[in-house]
């Protein structure tokens, strides 16, 4: 994975407390090796931090928790969080670049959502 080009995702689901802690020490791990860009947790269905992080590569996202706003049951979840970011990429060197980054809270209660905060991460 570190000497893959592009841009490089990792995605794990926890299922308890144990595997979530487990899961945001994988993502962190994995993130400062240099061996992905993004780095996102799901499982706990609660919105959790957005962070950057120090990379060979340059910036990186970690993302321990979006939330559970797209889900099949569509219940209330007044706290959701949607990635924004823009990256560019030099085909020569094959490197991906973080230019921007910001966090989006949702709120949903049923099939309807709405914009609650919006964070500039970078």
């Amino acid at each position: 994975m570190a000497s893959a080009r592009g841009l490089r995702v990792l995605a794990l689901h926890s299922w308890d407390a144990a595997s979530h802690a487990r899961l945001k020490s994988i993502l962190s791990s994995w993130l400062r090796e240099g061996l992905v860009d993004i780095a996102i947790g799901t499982g706990p269905h609660i919105a959790e931090s957005v962070s950057l992080l120090k990379t060979p590569r340059g910036n990186g996202v970690l993302a321990t928790s979006l939330g559970n706003f797209i889900h099949p049951s569509l219940s209330a979840q007044p706290r959701n969080i949607v990635l924004v970011s823009g990256w560019s990429y030099a085909p020569s060197s094959g490197v991906v670049s973080l230019n921007s980054l910001k966090s989006v809270g949702v709120s949903c209660d049923g099939g309807n959502c709405r914009r609650t905060r919006i964070k500039r991460l970078l």
